[in-house]
């Protein structure tokens, strides 16, 4: 309506604008430049089309590890976080999903790729100020904003994966009432297996530090949390993606003792055992298991003479991944 309301010279002057975007965005590519791509998205965040087909660019442009940690120290993470942050209309979905998988992409650590164990000796996690500053609470409130679009459910808590790697912004995602934004999201979409597998993957990076604190326990009991993911492992466990990440937020969750007896009650290593027996070839799905049911002490369900040490603690969580198939003592993490 605002486009038919313009007189013939403000027309034209946007057309000229727009055109002139569009070539911009060609030479961003050509010339690996980022800064090129965020300013016609700064430019024209208000026009959805112009603004996907500049995170477009600026996502082919991320998956150069140069090209990303230049746009990590530039604005774009602003820019971003300003564009999941303002409440839009109805018709904007798919911009907002995409902004959503753009910050994904941006936060990616330098050495990473999708689904890669963490070890922070071989990985540079960003150190992005403006995450805390105002990418937190841009993201959380864009996904309570937006709870029944499955696309930008799906697509926050993959860029949550991400956001949760440092060790600092996951305590202020979980103080943001994180996994309660989560369990939510799963809530609202139990039959969409890309938000629960998404919503998964979130949950490894952020339960590993116990979910029984106050931190969480303020927004969402620790036993909900359980029965989320044990309800969206099950429903999906012929999958393995699914049943892969459920059984790692899992074996996360039972790390912390207090856990130990409602896990139980739950049948967790049955569940668990289900999913290796689905899926016999996923070496790290059989050793999760394995740790977890000899944690748990249900030894009568145990596969084969595998054991390890029931001494397990929270560990380090700022020590990477523990994961290999002859024990694991550390919380499991991945980065997307």
């Amino acid at each position: 309506s605002s486009f038919l309301s313009m007189g013939c010279a403000s027309r034209q002057r946007l057309h000229y604008s727009l055109s002139r975007s569009l070539f911009e965005l060609t030479l961003s590519l050509r010339d690996k430049d980022v800064s090129i791509a965020t300013n016609v998205l700064t430019t024209h965040s208000e026009v959805d089309a112009v603004s996907i087909q500049a995170m477009g660019a600026i996502c082919k442009l991320l998956e150069n590890e140069g090209v990303r940690q230049d746009a990590q120290n530039g604005s774009l993470p602003e820019v971003l976080f300003n564009l999941v942050k303002v409440e839009r209309a109805a018709g904007s979905e798919a911009m907002v999903a995409k902004a959503l998988y753009t910050i994904m992409l941006l936060l990616r650590p330098k050495g990473g790729s999708e689904g890669i164990l963490l070890r922070t000796a071989k990985m540079s996690i960003p150190k992005i100020p403006s995450v805390i500053g105002m990418g937190i609470d841009a993201v959380l409130g864009c996904l309570r904003h937006n709870l029944v679009h499955a696309k930008i459910q799906e697509m926050g808590c993959w860029a949550l994966v991400n956001m949760a790697l440092r060790s600092s912004h996951k305590q202020a995602l979980l103080h943001g009432g994180v996994i309660q934004v989560i369990v939510k999201a799963m809530d609202a979409h139990p039959t969409n297996k890309k938000v629960q597998y998404r919503a998964l993957f979130a949950l490894i990076n952020l339960v590993n530090m116990g979910v029984r604190h106050k931190t969480t326990t303020a927004h969402v009991p620790a036993e909900r949390i359980i029965e989320r993911v044990l309800e969206s492992t099950a429903n999906f466990i012929k999958c393995r993606d699914v049943a892969d990440r459920g059984c790692m937020v899992l074996y996360n969750l039972s790390l912390d003792s207090r856990n130990h007896d409602y896990l139980r009650l739950s049948k967790v290593p049955l569940l668990m055992g289900q999913a290796v027996a689905l899926h016999s070839n996923n070496r790290v799905l059989e050793s999760i298991w394995n740790s977890t049911t000899t944690r748990l002490g249900r030894t009568d369900v145990l596969a084969g003479a595998a054991g390890h040490s029931s001494a397990d603690g929270l560990g380090n969580v700022n020590g990477g991944m523990g994961l290999d198939t002859s024990g694991l003592i550390q919380p499991t993490m991945l980065a997307h």
